[in-house]
């Protein structure tokens, strides 16, 4: 875990597995009730495996040094969840040792038992102590075959959709881009999930959607989000309700127009703090002299296609301009950041891959043109 002052800590997931959890609760009573199993038993039973839950009781910082989200903020020592518990300690023997001792003092408690052996995946161990070149060595044999193919099409045609003249691949490093916009955009919009509030602590992020997020001392999740973080901004908007929170010159708010404040002439002339509630008159209209002060004609004629601000509405939120639901999608969004890379869309693409035939047929014909 990358944190300061060159302190090693570590942080352990265990996923809690039983025989019962991917078994429903009426198909396990109904089970009950075919047995023959008397109706107060059976009750007893399905509250024992249905309501149970699991505290783990927090152990002294003495013993147990607990990593700290932010310089002033809480300690966290671990993080329960339906059936995975996360641990967080100072990476040391001493807390080795703790953690195997409370490991079999659980598993003696509630019933578990401890499996190391998770098995493989492409014939690499999930469970091992350092990946070795030995062991990754037949997964590069596989793919290189130790020589360098030449290639009939251009990887960047490959990675165009269909529509214009590639295979609708997509480039990994362009997807995880996508990704990590993904998490900007719950960063934004979800601040009450927990995930969200231990970052916003730990980086000391503020307001809604500040102009960057670039921290001196950050992890490489919290670096590539903030590559994209401008990209991501720049595509938010405002969805006005009571109109209090959103700034009329300096939030975006206005589809397809951006920042209201680089259509005023004269700058220095307006407030730029001032909110969208303070641009409606008394009778909740648009105060169209304001507007026209200020905006180009065309500029005020879209402006009146909007609702103006209710004070008996709710509040103002965030929401992706680039789909029609305001819900943000990954897919949209690697359009986004491929779209002008491009080809022309053709007609004839999409007649080639409508035809019905071998998919053999096809991309020998696609390799053709």
């Amino acid at each position: 875990m990358r944190i300061k002052k060159n302190l090693q800590w570590m942080a352990i997931k265990i996923d809690l597995e039983k025989a019962f959890d991917r078994v429903r609760w009426d198909f396990i009573e109904a089970s009950l009730i075919a047995a023959g199993i008397p109706l107060y038993l059976i009750k007893v039973i399905m509250n024992v495996i249905s309501l149970s839950s699991t505290q783990i009781l927090s152990i002294s910082a003495e013993e147990w040094i607990h990593i700290r989200l932010s310089r002033n903020g809480l300690s966290l020592s671990h993080l329960f969840f339906a059936n995975d518990l996360v641990i967080f300690s100072q990476a040391d023997l001493k807390h080795n040792g703790l953690l195997k001792n409370f490991l079999s003092d659980f598993c003696e408690i509630s019933g578990h038992k401890e499996v190391n052996d998770l098995g493989h995946f492409l014939r690499v161990p999930l469970l091992h102590k350092r990946l070795t070149k030995s062991i990754l060595d037949f997964l590069v044999e596989k793919v290189r075959k130790g020589k360098r193919k030449i290639a009939l099409v251009k990887w960047n045609d490959i990675c165009q959709p269909k529509i214009h003249g590639g295979l609708g691949l997509r480039r990994l490093e362009d997807q995880n881009k996508a990704f990590m916009m993904k998490i900007g955009y719950k960063l934004i919009t979800k601040p009450e999930a927990l995930w969200v509030q231990v970052l916003i602590s730990k980086y000391g992020m503020s307001g809604n959607m500040p102009t960057s997020i670039i921290k001196s001392n950050y992890s490489y999740m919290w670096k590539a989000v903030a590559k994209v973080w401008p990209l991501l901004c720049s595509n938010m908007i405002w969805t006005i309700d009571n109109g209090r929170t959103v700034r009329c010159w300096e939030d975006n708010w206005v589809p397809s127009k951006g920042l209201l404040k680089y259509y005023v002439s004269d700058y220095d002339t307006i407030n730029p703090e001032i909110t969208v509630s303070n641009m409606v008159l008394p009778n909740r209209g648009w105060n169209l002299n304001l507007f026209i002060l200020w905006l180009p004609e065309d500029t005020v004629r879209y402006i009146l296609s909007i609702p103006p601000p209710s004070v008996h509405s709710g509040s103002d939120f965030l929401s992706w301009s680039k789909t029609t639901s305001g819900v943000f999608s990954v897919k949209n969004a690697y359009y986004l950041l491929k779209e002008e890379s491009w080809h022309p869309k053709e007609k004839s693409w999409t007649m080639l891959w409508k035809i019905l035939g071998s998919h053999r047929v096809k991309h020998f014909i696609w390799l053709v043109f």
